[in-house]
């Protein structure tokens, strides 16, 4: 049902106006016979050139919205190519069926997505790879950048009974330690098996991490996100649960790439000016929707919004939920 609906969705959206940006497409290694093995790399003129590259940020689509469906994400993309970031979107994995059972190998995508873009001269001229590479996806592609962090900090233990894990050339191992910060965006519960076949090994406690849900989302389990953010050790994560958002409020409104523009570029640029807008009194916190009062739907243990942070935490008087 996520799929068809996703689906739909996305299709409703892909006639939007396009951003102001140019795209290209580059092929992936490695592929595996599904239709549109490539990603699609855009960025803002204006902003990125060879002579004054950018950061690099990948984005997970989510089940069903692959291929020329991608259009969909357009908007919000843009919102990251107006940050300044090069924003590249594997098109592969259409549905999560074929990357991996139940689509537990989709996070592969990133990797294979940074490899390209470096072996294509080009668009690598266009990427700073001086700087981490930041990760964000949506729905089943939120499950995927959380797995890629359990997998750079865990490269010996997670997933190992997988050999396209264990068999992973150089270059994709090289491209998996790239991965700096990751923005779930309504993600699949990572504490069931269903999702997250290597649960036993899945330990994220020192990539920042962001996760963004909704109080209108009723595909994911109420309060499922809530619990994703708590399983997270990092000591640098943020929680957002976003008024009246659906599950696709990506492909809708987008509200919330305001803040995973601002945690991409303070965990992957090392921009310090976005701290304030994101653990601050009135930074994004206060002009996004997020959820107001103890009743919202998806809120957590904390609320609506909480930022923690080496030492401390926004809201000062929740930082108890971020030991």
């Amino acid at each position: 049902m996520k799929a068809a609906l996703l689906y739909c969705i996305i299709a409703a959206a892909a006639s939007s106006a396009a951003p102001d940006w140019e795209c290209t497409d580059v092929a992936l290694p490695d592929g595996n016979g599904l239709v549109a093995h490539k990603a699609r790399v855009c960025y803002k003129p204006t902003l990125t050139t060879p002579s004054d590259p950018s950061a690099l940020h990948v984005f997970g689509h989510g089940d069903g919205g692959g291929g020329p469906l991608i259009h969909g994400y357009d908007r919000a993309l843009s919102t990251l190519t107006d940050a300044g970031f090069v924003v590249a979107s594997y098109l592969s994995c259409w549905v999560d069926t074929p990357c991996g059972p139940g689509g537990s190998l989709d996070f592969l995508e990133f990797y294979k997505t940074i490899v390209a873009i470096q072996g294509d001269s080009e668009l690598s001229q266009l990427v700073n790879f001086d700087v981490p590479v930041t990760l964000s996806g949506h729905s089943s592609g939120a499950r995927a950048v959380l797995m890629a962090a359990a997998l750079k900090e865990n490269p010996n233990t997670f997933m190992q009974d997988y050999e396209e894990v264990t068999g992973m050339s150089d270059e994709m191992k090289a491209a998996r330690d790239m991965v700096g910060a990751v923005v779930a965006n309504h993600p699949d519960a990572m504490y069931l098996e269903k999702y997250n076949p290597d649960i036993p090994n899945y330990n994220i406690s020192r990539t920042p991490a962001m996760i963004l849900t909704g109080t209108a989302d009723i595909i994911e389990k109420e309060g499922s996100a809530w619990r994703v953010f708590s399983d997270i050790a990092s000591p640098d994560k943020i929680f957002a649960n976003v008024d009246r958002a659906v599950h696709s409020e990506i492909v809708l409104q987008h509200r919330g790439m305001a803040l995973t523009a601002a945690f991409s570029k303070l965990f992957g640029t090392g921009d310090e000016r976005e701290r304030a807008a994101l653990y601050a009194p009135g930074g994004l916190a206060e002009d996004a929707p997020i959820a107001g009062g103890d009743g919202a739907r998806n809120n957590g243990g904390a609320g609506g919004y909480l930022a923690c942070e080496e030492g401390g935490g926004y809201p000062a008087d929740v930082r108890e939920f971020c030991a």
